[in-house]
């Protein structure tokens, strides 16, 4: 993939939550992106939640390097960055303003959306892409095996004959806009 940043090519190997967040989210994605030329790049934060960032990549990668003695050419510790998600979505749209992640376990998502809602409210962006991705891994996996937490039936949610839980992969952006940003 290669990212246009500033007027420069930068060539990113997205990692699987990257990419899950922008085939998810690329139609509402585009609103974000869309936001832009009427409020300028620097108006416009990316923020994401993430409890597992590229931990999954990391765990493909180690295999890799385990069967053939080295990581894989597609391979960039960046994927493994808490911030990286944030800053493909922020590079592939072109926006400039505040971008970060948050990491708050299962909260990180809500999380996301509650910062995003600030920096709207201070004044800080126009417009806020916001959301959050996490991708299936073994971390995740053995967690909450180890705690028992995992159903061995098709799940079940806020119901008295719940079971534990189903655990499985998403990403989920939206574009918020202050409602001074719609003003003519």
């Amino acid at each position: 993939l290669v990212v246009h940043v500033g007027g420069q090519q930068r060539v990113q190997h997205p990692g699987r939550g990257h990419r899950l967040a922008r085939t998810c989210g690329s139609h509402q994605l585009e609103g974000g992106g869309g936001h832009r030329p009427r409020l300028g790049a620097h108006r416009v934060g990316v923020i994401f939640g993430t409890s597992t960032s590229g931990v999954s990549d990391a765990e493909e990668a180690l295999r890799h390097q385990r069967q053939h003695g080295g990581l894989p050419p597609s391979f960039a510790y960046a994927q493994l960055e808490f911030g990286g998600g944030a800053g493909f979505i922020a590079d592939y749209f072109g926006v400039t303003g505040p971008t970060y992640a948050i990491s708050t376990a299962c909260s990180s998502g809500a999380r996301a959306l509650a910062t995003a809602r600030s920096l709207l409210e201070l004044g800080v962006c126009e417009a806020v892409i916001a959301g959050a991705t996490d991708t299936l891994c073994n971390l995740t996996i053995f967690g909450f095996s180890a705690l028992q937490a995992i159903s061995d039936e098709i799940t079940n949610p806020c119901s008295a004959n719940r079971k534990g839980l189903s655990l499985g992969e998403a990403a989920a952006p939206v574009s918020y806009t202050h409602l001074r940003a719609h003003e003519t």
